[in-house]
């Protein structure tokens, strides 16, 4: 003998299958846009946080570059000075505007720079100084040992090999 489903029931079973016949698409469609949607914001932060740290990388460069060549034209120009035994005022004017270009850069390498080259460029800078002063020549090879440290660490930090 067949067995007789109760109304209630039949009617359960087809208001279930006519639920999920017209909202089950929908939903789908919905929950795919949000994933897709998500997705997207993901992919821009992404590509965001990349050009920033580009941005960045091209700053520190800059400013190692140009710390590195203000120190150059620094020394070039107390050599010149403190080789003279009659000093022009247009050298002395020479190694002061060397020198304010070194500070200037000495300032950006502290901004960007990272710790260990920031550490590095405060000891340049208190030997720089005693030069400057006349401390004579005892303080350069204590400069030339500081500049290669300093030429590594940027290497280091930029993650530049030496090839």
């Amino acid at each position: 003998m067949p067995v007789t489903s109760s109304p209630l029931q039949h009617l359960a079973e087809t208001s279930s299958a006519a639920f999920m016949g017209i909202w089950g698409p929908l939903v789908g469609v919905v929950v795919g846009a949000v994933l897709g949607g998500a997705a997207q914001i993901v992919a821009a932060w992404i590509r965001h946080r990349h050009e920033r740290n580009q941005e960045k990388l091209i700053m520190k460069r800059k400013a190692y570059s140009n710390y590195l060549r203000a120190l150059s034209a620094f020394q070039i120009r107390l050599s010149v000075v403190q080789s003279k035994r009659r000093v022009r005022f247009d050298d002395l004017r020479r190694l002061e505007d060397a020198f304010n270009d070194y500070n200037a850069a000495f300032a950006d390498v502290q901004i960007s720079g990272n710790i260990e080259v920031c550490q590095i460029a405060d000891e340049l800078q208190k030997v720089t100084q005693k030069l400057l002063a006349g401390s004579g020549n005892e303080d350069y090879p204590e400069l030339l040992a500081l500049e290669k440290k300093m030429v590594d660490a940027i290497r280091h930090d930029l993650d530049v090999s030496d090839g």
